[in-house]
């Protein structure tokens, strides 16, 4: 891209070029989280993993699965896997599918196990698709155009990209360190020693690029107490965003009342 392209593309409004990646940040944080909750209106394995799978398919719509199933295939181990293991460990069911070293497994204890994690895995899945599909700087820049004082919004960017950037900056260091000859690898007493010549750098450098960022934000005048301006903007929420946002509120409303009432349509799933 040359320099006239460059310049030319702040003149219209930033897009991913995939409409779940373009989807208006606000309301796709509000369509995740009600879709997300609904998982323990329901409360069953089946719904939970039906779930997941649409999260699967729109990661996959933008270009993000690879991404997405390294957490997921995680998180599918820790919280389904792990669950159903401690359910058959704590639960005293009936139905004894098999018996290893006098450890009956059970079918009650199976399924509760798989209601349970399904469940929190079905949530969680939407909370990392969200993270993974919407940059921080376009939610807090959408929750500034909201009202939210640029303060506020600079705080909880920093807040999550500190986080990423002090992952990226051990991982560089401990790289650094292995290549001194220190010992990085192995059981957990050597990653442990690994971690003393890690800290110190890791703690110096935030230190050092808190510097950095204050000097930058005084240069920009950041706390100005004007109408601040943007490189680039995004497009205003579309109709068929709110929509959508709207109805998974009321979905999750409609499920919420129906448990309370002891009809919920979505358990028998």
């Amino acid at each position: 891209m040359d320099n006239d392209a460059f310049v030319r593309s702040f003149d219209h409004y930033f897009s991913y070029g995939t409409w779940f990646k373009d989807f208006n940040p606000v309301c796709k944080m509000v369509f995740c989280l009600c879709l997300g909750f609904t998982c323990f209106m329901s409360y069953t394995w089946q719904y939970g993993l039906a779930m997941v799978a649409i999260c699967y398919v729109l990661a996959a719509s933008c270009g993000e699965l690879g991404e997405f199933n390294k957490v997921a295939s995680k998180l599918f181990v820790f919280l389904l896997l792990f669950m159903i293991v401690i359910r058959e460990g704590s639960i005293q069911g009936k139905t004894v599918i098999f018996s290893i070293f006098g450890w009956k497994w059970t079918v009650e204890a199976l399924l509760n196990g798989m209601n349970v994690g399904a469940t929190f895995l079905g949530f969680s899945c939407w909370i990392v698709l969200f993270f993974y599909t919407t940059p921080m700087r376009d939610l807090t820049f959408c929750l500034e155009r909201m009202g939210l004082g640029h303060e506020t919004s600079y705080v909880v960017l920093a807040s999550m990209q500190s986080i990423t950037d002090l992952r990226k900056q051990s991982n560089v260091i401990m790289e650094s360190q292995k290549a001194r000859g220190i010992e990085t690898e192995g059981n957990a007493f050597a990653r442990m020693k690994a971690l003393v010549p890690v800290l110190s750098p890791v703690l110096l450098g935030a230190m050092s690029s808190t510097e950095e960022k204050t000097l930058a934000m005084e240069a920009r005048a950041f706390s100005a107490k004007t109408q601040h301006t943007f490189l680039r903007e995004l497009p205003p929420a579309k109709v068929a965003h709110k929509a959508l946002a709207v109805l998974a509120a009321i979905y999750l409303v409609g499920t919420i009342v129906l448990h309370a009432m002891g009809l919920n349509p979505i358990a028998g799933i």
